[in-house]
């Protein structure tokens, strides 16, 4: 939903939306925290949750970017 089809969109999903050898390779690496978090929405309401993504790399056009908490 977030990568193949919004290239197909823009008609560039030949290069776009894969990590196929010789694509551009963008990607994210997510890892699940757990705790406590709240989140608001548009119309002020505020929803809790147990658990949120936390981003643990990025690789763009081929280079890995580390958030610096992550780098060893």
């Amino acid at each position: 939903a977030v990568t193949v089809n919004p290239a197909r969109a823009i008609d560039r999903d030949s290069e776009l939306g894969t990590l196929r050898i010789g694509a551009v390779g963008d990607a994210t690496v997510l890892e699940i925290e757990q705790g406590e978090f709240s989140y608001d929405d548009g119309d002020g309401k505020v929803l809790s949750a147990g658990r949120r993504f936390r981003p643990v790399a990025t690789i763009k056009d081929g280079t890995a970017w580390t958030p610096p908490e992550y780098e060893t």
